[in-house]
């Protein structure tokens, strides 16, 4: 047996360990998929889903802060992939003071952050009557029109052609707009 095939092996039987801390886990699982296999592959060489595999992968984009309580068992595997889902830094940072402040179960947090996405999903949202105006802008002048919420924002983006017909166009607009 090669060297790295024996080391293919121990970190397999590392992984499959219910012993092996959380983060170790993530990152044997890291290190073999981006060295020899893909997901599925690693999956079915553990009797694992791809799911299980995306699962710890994530644990390793979370902040060292939250690493740290992990490994010191401050908060469990649990409350820490509940975190994964958040993609700001701040709000899982944020979120994490709350566990430990108010001592939440794994359950609790998973709660905790469905409705801070959902909170974002509503405030992305743009209002109906507003996307038919974007609609009917776009048919009156012939231009690629798009709107988007984000933050505290709402951004119209309308997309001229570059080259004569797009300055017209965009002189255009512009007197209409501001008559």
């Amino acid at each position: 047996m090669s060297n790295q095939q024996s080391e293919l092996t121990l970190s397999l039987e590392l992984i499959k360990d219910k012993r092996t801390n959380p983060l170790k886990r993530a990152y044997l699982i890291t290190k073999l998929t981006t060295d020899n296999l893909n997901k599925k592959e690693l999956a079915y060489l553990i009797n694992k889903s791809p799911s299980y595999i995306s699962n710890y992968l994530r644990l390793t984009q979370l902040p060292e802060v939250i690493k740290d309580a992990l490994l010191s068992g401050i908060i469990s595997e649990g409350h820490a992939r509940a975190l994964t889902f958040l993609s700001d830094r701040k709000e899982i940072i944020h979120l994490f003071e709350d566990i430990i402040r108010h001592n939440y179960s794994v359950r609790d947090t998973e709660k905790k952050v469905d409705k801070v996405r959902e909170h974002k999903r509503h405030y992305g949202k743009v209002a109906e009557d507003l996307k038919t105006r974007v609609s009917q802008l776009q048919d009156k002048w012939t231009l690629p029109v798009r709107i988007s919420r984000q933050r505290q924002q709402i951004s119209l983006k309308i997309d001229f052609p570059l080259g004569v017909v797009g300055l017209r166009k965009l002189r255009h607009f512009f007197e209409k707009l501001l008559d």
